[in-house]
């Protein structure tokens, strides 16, 4: 059997740094070795470095090995190093995907996926309706949600037209209206929904019996929430090399946010432990913990509201994850 042809595609299938050592195989089958000499045009290799595993690349000269068999002396990466750190809407993020080496429709298939969202902001109590906390705004009348555990948690409240209509969207909600979400104080998982008309008449409404969380306002900004790896992996088809390059971009995009509180309207939820999402459910809300404000799910946890799908409103629940 002759030597591979050259130029050729492949992919690096295992790379140890303590030992400076790899393999590549090669679109035709063949397997070389590649060395921290061959990879020198990919990774600069002083501190800590991205996977290498799963990486496409271009191997353009080999020579034979001491030991037998070949190894990659030359190669380039198959698609652009990019950075997935600042990226903002799925536009910046299909055009990356491609240039880091998926192809068209596996970018395009992971935009489609992503889903718009409103980030969350917590200020100092201003009176606003959006709140998390405080006293909920409700119509005269209205009858606070009770469990056999007593009365419910008033959580938070949302004027809807504050939200984008893509984000209204996502969820199913009206373009008007006040949202207020309360849960049970049980860790039983149950949460209600109330959806209130833009032209009731709103105001303050206290339960003497409810434990009554600190006021904050709320300040919203449109989000765009890329898919979680467990979503991604099926759309890429348990492609080992297209996974590990979105894993990587994934990574690389949440780990520059890390410094940030993760509240937010709808999107993609932020998983602590696990998806908290189950089939057909959608993330309604989610809060971090907040020590300052009076906020804390377990152990610097993370509260998600999901709603059992788009525009139901009927069947809450909540979950808690922390680390």
């Amino acid at each position: 059997m002759g030597d591979p042809e050259l130029p050729q595609r492949g992919v690096i299938t295992s790379f140890d740094y303590e030992d400076g050592v790899g393999r590549i195989e090669l679109e035709d089958g063949t397997i070389v070795r590649v060395g921290v000499a061959g990879l020198k045009s990919i990774v600069s290799f002083a501190g800590e470095e991205q996977p290498l595993v799963g990486v496409r690349v271009h191997v353009l000269t080999l020579e034979k090995h001491m030991l037998g068999g070949l190894v990659a002396m030359s190669l380039k990466r198959d698609g652009k190093q990019v950075s997935f750190a600042s990226l903002s809407s799925p536009r910046e993020w299909e055009t990356s995907l491609q240039e880091a080496g998926l192809s068209e429709e596996h970018a395009q298939a992971l935009c489609a996926a992503g889903r718009y969202a409103a980030a969350v902001s917590l200020e100092a109590a201003s009176g606003s309706v959006s709140k998390v906390g405080g006293k909920p705004h409700a119509p005269e009348g209205f009858s606070w949600p009770q469990a056999d555990s007593g009365p419910f948690v008033f959580l938070a409240q949302l004027e809807l037209a504050e939200l984008t209509e893509r984000c209204r969207g996502e969820l199913g909600l009206p373009e008007t209206g006040v949202l207020s979400v309360f849960m049970e104080a049980a860790d039983d998982g149950i949460c209600e929904a109330f959806i209130f008309d833009a032209d009731q008449a709103l105001a303050p409404t206290t339960n003497d019996q409810a434990l009554e969380l600190d006021e904050s306002a709320i300040v919203l900004e449109e989000l765009w929430t890329p898919p979680p790896i467990e979503l991604a992996e099926q759309l890429l088809e348990d492609d080992e090399a297209f996974t590990r390059i979105y894993r990587a971009a994934l990574d690389e995009h949440q780990q520059a946010r890390s410094d940030r509180l993760s509240h937010q309207v709808g999107g993609h939820p932020h998983a602590v432990q696990y998806p908290p999402e189950t089939e057909g459910e959608r993330l309604l809300l989610q809060v971090d913990s907040e020590e300052d404000r009076g906020l804390m799910w377990g152990d610097l946890g993370r509260l998600y509201v999901l709603i059992s799908s788009p525009g139901e409103f009927d069947n809450l629940r909540f979950d808690v994850q922390s680390t």
